[in-house]
């Protein structure tokens, strides 16, 4: 049967349709939709559900005010208004926008690197940020422990913290466990203030140290190690009695125990050099002791060579007498007997001169008056030339200006 048109309240098929349909109106299905092959729609509005057995392909845009359930799913641009769920693999050729302004996305290239904020990344994940805060890990319990890095052998670096402590753990001697918390060095912060290094063999700092709670500070020598007191001074010179003048404490020694005595050397790096010891006076433990001298490295103890004291200070029992004795060449100065105690032969002189002034004439006589106590006369050439000479140090006889 042929017809041009054909107009019918209903109309029931018995069988499946065999051909092409084509409609040039809406088509309105108050059931299911069915279909094995492909759609093709320049417009595809769904307000309920569709289930595709098959591939989709979308060459333009796909727009969704639902949620969108796909296997896979491959788009040219998707805009989705509400949330998308996707129980397979979702592959994005290009990048995919967080918001509508494009400033926010993810991309990824060949070389599996993903950038955020950033079509050009040179590592795995590789973050471009545009505010203060490029990025923020945020855990809900009060302690948290990240990994932020580990090569395939576990050494690495993690990151933990609590509400008293944070630290910074480092894994290389032992292996990082996500477990466990031994490690190999920690970098750890306590309230309130105190920041320990917990390492087992070494602290290497590889420049000038400053130490100090002050900002006018500086290595005033170049030198390596710069300690400063915590101010100008806190405590005042009781000895003196002078209220202008204080002392604080800049650095200290503290030996194992209070039996026991600790040492310092300024040395060569073959161990010549200074050696000052000081604390528990081995001969009597009650009693304090310094002693500078050097250590004689030529015997068979290498590692504890006996100390050569040049100058020992021991403490007084007798504090009405002799508050202290110095013993010079020897390691037990009697005392309480003596304030000085020397073992061993003692030669005095008085042999230092200082340069008060270079003149610019041959000097061809001297003079020292009585009257000019502290004041010499030059002569020198030419004859009209007079010097006057001011002396900075007290010369007692005239045997020793050679007059």
């Amino acid at each position: 049967m042929n017809v041009n048109n054909l107009t019918t309240d209903t109309f029931s098929l018995q069988n499946p349709y065999l051909g092409d349909f084509d409609i040039c109106g809406n088509l309105h299905s108050s059931g299911n939709v069915y279909v094995d092959q492909d759609i093709y729609a320049r417009n595809l509005n769904l307000s309920s559900n569709a289930s595709i057995q098959g591939n989709t392909d979308v060459q333009g845009n796909l727009r969704v005010e639902g949620g969108l359930f796909a296997g896979q799913l491959d788009v040219g641009n998707l805009v989705v208004d509400s949330g998308i769920d996707v129980a397979g693999n979702l592959n994005v050729s290009g990048y995919i926008s967080i918001d509508t302004s494009g400033s926010t996305l993810l991309y990824s290239d060949t070389q599996q690197h993903m950038g955020i904020n950033n079509f050009n990344p040179t590592a795995t994940v590789d973050i471009c940020g545009n505010s203060i805060s490029t990025l923020n890990v945020f855990s809900s319990l009060d302690y948290t422990r990240n990994i932020i890095v580990q090569n395939k052998n576990r050494k690495g670096i993690s990151v933990e913290t609590d509400s008293s402590s944070s630290s910074i753990c480092f894994y290389n001697d032992l292996p990082l466990n996500p477990n466990t918390n031994a490690y190999s060095a920690r970098i750890r912060y306590t309230q309130p203030g105190i920041l320990t290094v917990d390492v087992s063999e070494n602290t290497n700092i590889l420049s000038k140290v400053v130490v100090s709670n002050r900002n006018d500070i500086s290595n005033i020598y170049q030198e390596t190690v710069a300690v400063y007191d915590i101010s100008s001074g806190i405590y005042q010179y009781d000895t003196y009695k002078n209220a202008s003048s204080k002392t604080g404490n800049a650095f200290t020694l503290i030996a194992n125990d209070s039996s026991s005595n600790t040492m310092m050397h300024i040395i060569t790096p073959d161990k010549k050099g200074l050696t000052v010891a000081a604390g528990s006076y081995p001969n009597d433990q009650t009693r304090t002791m310094s002693v500078f001298g050097w250590m004689d490295n030529r015997g068979t103890s290498i590692n504890s060579p006996p100390l050569v004291p040049s100058q020992m200070i021991v403490s007084g029992n007798n504090r009405a007498k002799y508050m202290s004795s110095i013993g010079i060449n020897t390691y037990a100065p009697r005392a309480d007997q003596y304030i000085l105690d020397v073992n061993g032969p003692v030669h005095i002189t008085n042999g230092q001169f200082s340069v008060s002034q270079n003149t610019i004439f041959e000097i061809k006589s001297l003079s020292v008056k009585t009257f000019y106590t502290n004041n010499l006369i030059a002569v020198g050439t030419p004859s009209t030339n007079f010097h006057l000479l001011k002396m900075c140090i007290i010369l007692k006889t005239e045997a020793n200006l050679g007059i």
